[in-house]
């Protein structure tokens, strides 16, 4: 979701929290991308979950997201 979603939702509150945390990512991404290894691999996580959303996989598409967003936490605790 967006904060143009938010704002079509009538939420100002949403809004509100959208921006911010986009805020926070940007700050944190700046912080951390030199320090961080060539993100070609991320973006091979990327593409093979896409793959499994389009193929209407589920359940491998749960797994691979959990997978990534849990080893992206990790390599950002790594480098914080």
């Amino acid at each position: 979701m967006t904060s143009e979603d938010a704002i079509g939702a009538g939420s100002r509150h949403l809004e509100d929290i959208l921006i911010r945390y986009n805020n926070l990512a940007t700050r944190i991404w700046s912080l951390v991308l030199e320090k961080l290894p060539p993100v070609s691999e991320h973006i091979a996580q990327h593409i093979e979950l896409l793959e499994c959303i389009a193929a209407g996989d589920s359940e491998a598409a749960a797994r691979l997201t959990t997978q990534h967003v849990t080893d992206f936490e990790n390599l950002i605790r790594a480098v914080l």
